[in-house]
C-alpha cells in the first residue's frame, strides 16, 4: 500500500483504506478513514505533481519491506524504516532532525534548548539532535538506550506526560514575583528535569520585568549569530551521569528560596557599563530616568547584593566615568578626576572610584581585564574577581528591569546550570540580564582567547536554564 503525503491531503488507493489491518496498521484505521483521500489509480501523473512531500509504503511483512529498501536505498532520497513493516521516503536531506534545527533557528534558540520525543528508527536522528531526548515506553530498545529519559506509552498519554514533566513541570505560585513561592506537593513527581545543556525553568514571569530597550551590546551579540549544534551533547550527558530516566533526580530541581536575602547570599551584582554607545551617540548610562539616570535606576535593582561591581571598559572615557553630581558640586575642581578609570586594563577593583555617577560607595568600579571584548569581557572580569559563586549581570541601559525578575532568575538556578537567562515570548534571549556561575570561567577564557565574543555561543559549551517570560 502506497500513500502520498501532500501539503493539503493524504492520497491512497480507495480500496485499501478499509484494509489497514492487513498492513499491521489497524490502530490508524479510523484516522485514515477520516483524513485520507481515496483514488482509483495512484499512477495518475497529476497526483504526484505539485508537492508530494513524503511517500509512505506499507508492507504485509518485514521481509518484503527490507527487500524494497535494499532495492531503493541508493536513490537520491531520504529513507526511514518505521514500525515493523513500513518504509518512508522523502526528499534528500529532509528529516525530522533538520526540521528541528530549522525550527530552533526560526525561534532564535540553540538546538540544545529543544526536546524531542520518539519511539522508532525514524526518530533516532531527531532524538540525537535535540538537547534533551525522551523515548516512549513502547519504543524499540535501541531508541530507549540512546535517550535521556523514558515516558509512558502511546496508550497512556506518554507525550503529554513528558511535556508536563520535562517542560512545564510544577510551576511555582505566582507570588514568587513578590518574594514568596513554594512548589506544589507534586513537584517531586513532575519536577523540572532537563539535565542536558539547557533546562527550561518552571518559572513564568511578565515581559515588563525586562525593559524593551535593547542594549548596544545585546544587539551586537545577537547579530549574525548561528545556532550551532553541540555535537557532544549526548556524549557529555552520558559521561556526566546526567541521565534522568529516574524521575527522582532531585538535584535537577530549581533552588526556590522565598527569602530574598537567602537567595542573594552567594550572588554578586554586576552592572555592565562598558558599551561605546556608538549608535546612540551619547553615554547611555547618563541618560535621565526619573529623578536620576539610566545607570542609577538599573543599579538600584542590584542593591540586594552585598558585593557589587560596576563593569567598565578597560579604556573608559574619564568624562564618562566621573561622578558628575560630585563634580558639579565641587565646581569641577581638583578632585574632578577622582572617578576616572585607569586605562591599564588590569582588571583590578578601583576602590577609590566607587562613587561613580551617583552610585553608593559600596560599588566597586571594575575595568575589563581584556579590552574591547564587549559584555563577555565584563562578565569574565567580574567572575574572576568576585568572591560569590554567581554573578547577576544587568546592562546599564535597562532601567525598567524589576527586582522581581532578578529573584525569579535566582530561583531558576539548578544543580547543573551555569547560566540562567530569560527568553521573551517573541523568542529573544536576554543574556545581558542573566545569572552567570563562577564555574563558567574556563569557558569564558576559551572564547576570549578564540576572539569569539558572542554571549550566545556560550550556550553551546555550557549548561543553561531558561526562564520563559510570559507576555
Amino acid at each position: 500500500m502506497v500513500q502520498f503525503l501532500k501539503s493539503d491531503r493524504s492520497i491512497v488507493r480507495a480500496d485499501l483504506i478499509p484494509r489497514m489491518a492487513e498492513f499491521h496498521m489497524a490502530a490508524f484505521q479510523t484516522l485514515y478513514e477520516q483524513v485520507a483521500t481515496g483514488v482509483s489509480d495512484l499512477t495518475d501523473g497529476a497526483l504526484s505533481q505539485n508537492g508530494v512531500h513524503k511517500i509512505n509504503i506499507y508492507f504485509r511483512n518485514t521481509e518484503d519491506r527490507d527487500k524494497a529498501y535494499d532495492a531503493l536505498k541508493d536513490l537520491p532520497l531520504t529513507f526511514a524504516l518505521t514500525e515493523n513493516t513500513m518504509l518512508e521516503a522523502g526528499a534528500a536531506g529532509v528529516s525530522k532532525a533538520e526540521g528541528l534545527r530549522a525550527l530552533a533557528d526560526h525561534l532564535h534558540i540553540p538546538i540544545s534548548a529543544t526536546m524531542a520525543i520518539g519511539d522508532s528508527d525514524n526518530d533516532i536522528p531527531v532524538l540525537q539532535a535535540a538537547g534533551f531526548s525522551v523515548a516512549m515506553k513502547n519504543s524499540e530498545e535501541k531508541v530507549i538506550a540512546l535517550c535521556d529519559a523514558v515516558t509512558d506509552d502511546n496508550e497512556n498519554n506518554g507525550v503529554g506526560k513528558a511535556i508536563r514533566r520535562y517542560c512545564l513541570a510544577a510551576c511555582p505560585d505566582p507570588g514568587i514575583v513578590n518574594g514568596s513561592a513554594s512548589f506544589p506537593e507534586a513537584a517531586e513527581e513532575t519536577g523540572i528535569t532537563m539535565s542536558t545543556n539547557t533546562m527550561i525553568t518552571n518559572t513564568m514571569v511578565n515581559d515588563t520585568m525586562v525593559n524593551n530597550t535593547k542594549t548596544d551590546n545585546t544587539k551586537t551579540d545577537d547579530a549574525k549569530t548561528e545556532n550551532t549544534k553541540n555535537d557532544n551533547i549526548i556524549a557529555d550527558n552520558n559521561l556526566a551521569g546526567n541521565s534522568i530516566a529516574d524521575d527522582k533526580d532531585k538535584d535537577s530541581l530549581p533552588v526556590v528560596i522565598s527569602d530574598t536575602a537567602a537567595q542573594a547570599e552567594d550572588v554578586c551584582g554586576v552592572l555592565l557599563c562598558g558599551g561605546k554607545s556608538r549608535r546612540m551617540g551619547v553615554d547611555k548610562a547618563s541618560l535621565p530616568w526619573g529623578s536620576g539616570t539610566f545607570l542609577q535606576a538599573a543599579a538600584s535593582r542590584l542593591d540586594m547584593f552585598s558585593e557589587k561591581y560596576l563593569s567598565v571598559s578597560a579604556n573608559a572615557n574619564p568624562n564618562v566615568n566621573a561622578n558628575a553630581d560630585a563634580d558639579q558640586d565641587a565646581g569641577a575642581g581638583a578632585d574632578a578626576d577622582a572617578g576616572a578609570v585607569s586605562d591599564s586594563g588590569s582588571g583590578e577593583p578601583q576602590n577609590g572610584q566607587s562613587e561613580r555617577k551617583g552610585l553608593a560607595p559600596d560599588w566597586i568600579v571594575l575595568p575589563d581585564k581584556v579590552p574591547d571584548c564587549g559584555p563577555i569581557g565584563g562578565i569574565y572580569t567580574a567572575l574572576s574577581t568576585c568572591t560569590a559563586g554567581w554573578a547577576m549581570v544587568v546592562s546599564c541601559d535597562v532601567p525598567k528591569v524589576e527586582e522581581s525578575l532578578l529573584r525569579v532568575l535566582m530561583a531558576g538556578r539548578t544543580a547543573e546550570a551555569e547560566i540562567v537567562y530569560p527568553v521573551t515570548s517573541d523568542g529573544r534571549m536576554h543574556l545581558t540580564c542573566a545569572l552567570y556561575r563562577k564555574s563558567l570561567l574556563p569557558v569564558l577564557e576559551q572564547h576570549i582567547a578564540a576572539h569569539d565574543y558572542r554571549l550566545r555561543s556560550l550556550l553551546d559549551k555550557c549548561r543553561a536554564a531558561i526562564v520563559p517570560l510570559d507576555s
